[in-house]
């Protein structure tokens, strides 16, 4: 979850407008350069919609996260305007929002499906915190 939020905010919310509170990411300044740059951030950010599919989310939430995806694709997608676009939507912090709303429902319920388990551990290399009923696990699974 940790590289997901890392990877939202770099495309999102990486930099602050000097005087501002504005903020924006990679994805409306790699949005400047025609098509090539709005095909780029969207397949990096159909990359965490299939990660939050290993996560557990179900149909339902992935397709709305590949909807925020799509809006953001075709809104960017237009000259110059795209980009400004990109600095208010922000669909990859949007995504993560989601992803952990739905993840916090297995949380609250104080039950981690085994399935769901199994898909969060198939990315070892990242570790995983999950908070059950105040209690807070930090799962690992090593290679090798």
């Amino acid at each position: 979850m940790v590289e997901l939020d890392l990877l939202a905010a770099l495309l999102d919310s990486r930099w602050r407008i000097p005087g501002t509170s504005i903020r924006f990411g990679l994805d409306a300044l790699v949005g400047l350069v025609p098509v090539l740059g709005d095909v780029t951030t969207s397949l990096v950010s159909a990359y965490i919609v299939v990660r939050a599919r290993n996560c557990g989310a179900g149909n339902g939430l992935v397709a709305r996260m590949l909807g925020n995806v799509l809006l953001d694709t075709v809104g960017g997608s237009v000259p110059v305007l795209g980009s400004i676009f990109d600095i208010y939507f922000k669909a990859n912090n949007r995504n993560i929002r989601l992803l952990r709303r739905h993840l916090k429902s297995y949380a609250e319920a104080g039950s981690w499906p085994e399935e769901l388990y199994w898909r969060m551990t198939r990315f070892p290399a990242e570790p995983i915190s999950v908070q059950v009923k105040g209690k807070i696990w930090k799962i690992q699974v090593s290679v090798g």
